[in-house]
């Protein structure tokens, strides 16, 4: 993607993604900063593997997931703010959840990686472009039933696998 067609793009999507995600955060000013956050990572990653079409959405995503996180930092700065004006010590540490938040992308990542290609390509189309299990089936030329299999068997496998990586983190 040149300059000039980033440009459009921006133009083209910025407004939505801002309104999008101010009904999350509920400060248009906080929004834009979170939205732009995302086109500029979007801008520096340049993902390759997005379909057509896909790249709004994933624009979007990202933009929620900052939203999602700032709200996470502001609730837990809101808890430490109170148990300060308690008199108690803050009981979370805000530089261990930030690693801890790392470490669990990561692991989650990694999980991911591990699913076979067909259920990971249907896992992804739901949960990160998030397409209907309709629209995946018409998409990839597959029956509704085998997409619902295919996100069963992809949450049976994260779910195993996730869990042995957080008991191994635990013991």
């Amino acid at each position: 993607m040149e300059k000039k067609e980033f440009s459009a793009f921006f133009q083209r999507h910025y407004a939505y993604v801002c309104a999008s995600v101010n009904l999350l955060v509920r400060d248009p000013a906080v929004s834009e900063d979170l939205v732009q956050e995302a086109f500029v990572k979007f801008w520096e990653t340049k993902p390759v593997l997005l379909r057509d079409g896909a790249a709004p959405r994933y624009v979007k995503r990202m933009a929620i997931n900052n939203a999602l996180m700032y709200l996470r930092s502001k609730k837990t700065k809101e808890k430490q703010l109170i148990d300060f004006s308690a008199g108690q010590s803050a009981s979370r540490n805000p530089t261990e959840e930030e690693i801890f938040h790392r470490e669990s992308q990561q692991k989650l990542t990694t999980a991911l990686q591990q699913l076979p290609q067909g259920c990971r390509e249907v896992f992804m189309l739901s949960r990160y472009e998030q397409m209907t299990y309709h629209e995946i089936a018409e998409q990839l030329n597959i029956s509704t039933k085998t997409v619902e299999n295919q996100i069963h068997k992809a949450l049976k496998i994260l779910r195993e696998s996730l869990l042995a990586m957080a008991l191994f983190y635990i013991f």
